[in-house]
């Protein structure tokens, strides 16, 4: 009702108002925030966009594939853009609650907001009557995206370089609009140099902000190595005097989603191929840099773990196991992530598991907990070319 309500009396009446009638519209895509800004810049306006590494590339098929996904949550073979996009615009507002951005004339921006469908007005903010009012940031802000370990590695700090190919000086940005629940020294926003008092918190429902000038960059499906020297040089990792485990299998069984069930007889297995099974959470991000560059076989669900062969050597053999109902937007990260790193992806479905419920007591198909059939295993084993330790 909200909604119509938006729809058909405060936008029509071309109210312009920051706290009443929700968004006008969403500009879905970034080639119509493209046209939105060529628009703007026609009126002599100070609106910019720029766009890096704009090239065609073709993501490979797995090496070796077990088991067959249900429609929806196949990986294969397919060509792509690696384009990403860096725009800076003035008076920007930033809702933490449903996360949404909003121009200065009420057009929600949703490849840069939480995704809700393919629907112009499909996001909970269309359905907002009154919009809190935000708390105003003065000079130059950057929105980077934290949240888990993955979004923090290949969605946040890559925009840091996005800004910088952008002409923006790191020391001359006022604030960082950080997505994530804590900032404090020990983050690794703060280890790649900015500054504590430059972090803004975006993360409690209430937070919300208003930028004087806000710059923004894309920050989903990153195609490519691109961003590799970057995070290197920028992570400044420390080399650990230390050899570690050629062959690992990261475990998820301290976490509550995706769990290998049968982990015990698994684990057991891949010590004959002479595998180690490690938790991530035990290493700090040094140890875990110097894991994965040293590792030339790697074995886990799907999750964040997987975040670090970013840093392995071309030719490290990688296998995902995923459930077959895995068909979330994001079930081809890892396939991507090999591909444009020159790693040797495969991957291992399996149709047996147990439904995960959230706090609502709802299924979430894409954090089924999962057996893994031990002679699917075996055979993933011989593919990437391994035998048992004698």
């Amino acid at each position: 009702m909200i909604k119509g309500i938006n729809s058909y009396l405060f936008n029509p009446l071309n109210i312009k108002s920051k706290y009443l009638g929700g968004p006008k519209s969403a500009l879905l895509s970034f080639e119509e925030i493209d046209a939105y800004i060529g628009k703007k810049k026609e009126l002599g306006l100070p609106y910019f966009s720029w766009k890096f590494f704009d090239q065609e590339i073709k993501i490979k098929d797995p090496v070796f594939t077990i088991g067959t996904p249900v429609p929806g949550a196949e990986v294969s073979a397919y060509k792509t853009k690696t384009t990403e996009h860096a725009y800076s615009m003035p008076n920007i507002r930033i809702y933490s609650k449903f996360f949404f951005s909003l121009t200065e004339d009420n057009y929600l921006l949703a490849p840069v907001s939480n995704y809700y469908g393919d629907d112009r007005k499909s996001h909970p903010a269309f359905s907002t009557m009154f919009l809190p009012k935000c708390k105003k940031l003065k000079g130059i802000s950057l929105i980077v995206r934290g949240g888990a370990y993955w979004h923090k590695m290949q969605d946040g700090i890559p925009i840091l370089y996005l800004a910088d190919l952008a002409g923006f000086d790191f020391k001359k940005i006022d604030h960082f609009i950080i997505q994530d629940q804590i900032i404090d020294n020990n983050s690794i926003f703060t280890r790649v140099g900015i500054p504590l008092e430059k972090q803004v918190r975006l993360y409690d429902e209430k937070d919300c902000y208003e930028c004087e000038r806000l710059i923004f960059a894309s920050w989903y499906d990153r195609k490519g190595d691109w961003y590799k020297d970057y995070l290197l040089k920028v992570i400044q990792p420390k080399r650990i005097n230390k050899d570690f485990p050629k062959r690992i299998y990261l475990s998820r069984s301290r976490v509550n989603t995706r769990k290998v069930l049968n982990e015990d007889a698994v684990v057991e297995l891949l010590k004959l191929y002479g595998f180690k099974c490690l938790h991530n959470e035990d290493f700090s991000i040094d140890e875990q840099i110097n894991i994965f560059q040293q590792a030339t076989h790697i074995i886990s669900c799907h999750g964040s773990q997987l975040t670090n062969i970013i840093f392995c050597k071309p030719g490290t053999k990688i296998c995902e196991i995923r459930h077959i109902t895995h068909n979330i937007h994001y079930r081809k990260a890892f396939h991507d992530l090999s591909n444009g790193f020159n790693l040797d992806y495969y991957l291992l479905y399996t149709d047996r598991g147990e439904k995960f419920y959230d706090e609502n007591n709802n299924i979430i198909e894409t954090d089924t907990h999962m057996y893994i059939d031990l002679n699917d295993m075996r055979l993933m084993l011989n593919k990437m070319e391994l035998e048992e330790l004698r």
